[in-house]
């Protein structure tokens, strides 16, 4: 029997399998200190990171506060990959709670990876799957 797929607010290793295959994408590597965000908040947000190391804390901005929705650890992607903007793309945020490195992608080399391998789009829809339950709880 398979294993169920749990909603879940922490995540971690998702994507580790594929980082020799993402490594192929020809990345940028970056490194964030703590408390840096990932991209401008209130901007939308064009590239999409593999964590390698260190943790991320997503959060939706609110007229009067900032509410934390997801964590993002070592072996994870993070924001997820869209083909279209979608409305609260410029609310959420990502920021490095610890020192992070990650590797940087475009949306576009994402998207293009999860048409070229199957298993990568699968673990992708994984992800979400996680991801969008969590949201319903």
């Amino acid at each position: 029997m398979k294993a169920m797929l749990l909603p879940r607010f922490f995540f971690s290793q998702d994507f580790a399998p594929f980082r020799p295959f993402l490594l192929g994408l020809a990345p940028r590597v970056r490194r964030f200190r703590r408390g840096e965000f990932l991209w401008r908040p209130g901007e939308p947000f064009s590239a999409v990171f593999y964590i390698d190391s260190g943790l991320v804390r997503s959060a939706v901005e609110g007229k009067r506060d900032r509410r934390t929705n997801s964590w993002h650890g070592p072996g994870t992607m993070y924001p997820v990959v869209h083909s279209e903007p979608f409305a609260l793309e410029s609310s959420i945020t990502a920021e490095a709670v610890t020192d992070v490195g990650a590797l940087e992608f475009t949306n576009d080399a994402v998207l293009s990876a999860i048409r070229r391998n199957p298993d990568f789009a699968v673990a992708t829809i994984d992800f979400y799957s996680r991801y969008v339950i969590n949201k319903g709880i």
